[in-house]
């Protein structure tokens, strides 16, 4: 009898303490949490400069596979968008670094030309940061070219890059006449032995 009211009194006391865990854990309002943790998950992925045009020699520029614009050598390019008033917005493609400041209700504009570039593909990238901070807003078509020029590329990996290629090719080169030397030695030395031996036995003989 008294296993079974202490068994009964052990349940009751675990229902209870769970219910008052869970009861404690959960927000009196949670709803608006929830929704302040989603609006705060959308501020956290807008970006922080946004493209609404792009012109060339004062002409809306047509924009093709969802951020290319094609361009040719001296054309005027106009970028214009939206970011936190007042900030300073920096725009970063091949190895070009152009600023500008945003009015008061976000609007800001850039304005340069295509010189001295080659033919390729070049990203634009747009930030109120330097340019580790700067996301693609823009990708320009110079030419018929497809190489990518991106200015977050590190200029270290290209020349690893090259350099690995470099040796690829110097590392054969140098291996291939070592090996036949090596051979002639091994062979010059092997056949001197053989004779060796054969004067031995008919001396014998």
């Amino acid at each position: 009898m008294f296993l079974r009211i202490l068994s009964v009194f052990i349940l009751s006391f675990s229902i209870f303490s769970t219910g008052l865990l869970s009861l404690g854990d959960l927000p009196k309002d949670g709803i608006v949490y929830a929704q302040e943790e989603e609006e705060t998950t959308k501020e956290e992925t807008t970006p922080s400069v946004t493209l609404l045009s792009v012109m060339i020699n004062n002409e809306s520029a047509e924009i093709t596979d969802g951020d290319k614009v094609i361009v040719k050598a001296d054309d005027a390019v106009r970028l214009a968008g939206s970011a936190k008033p007042n900030s300073e917005v920096y725009v970063y493609f091949a190895e070009k670094e152009l600023t500008t400041t945003a009015r008061e209700d976000g609007y800001w504009f850039i304005l340069f030309s295509i010189t001295d570039m080659e033919e390729g593909q070049y990203a634009v990238r747009a930030g109120t940061e330097k340019l580790e901070e700067a996301e693609k807003i823009l990708t320009l078509v110079l030419g018929n070219s497809d190489s990518l020029v991106d200015p977050l590329e590190e200029e270290n990996n290209i020349i690893k890059i090259i350099t690995e290629t470099k040796t690829s090719y110097i590392v054969p080169i140098i291996l291939v006449p070592l090996s036949f030397v090596l051979g002639w030695i091994i062979g010059t030395f092997t056949k001197k032995k053989i004779k060796r031996e054969n004067s031995k036995k008919e001396s014998k003989k």
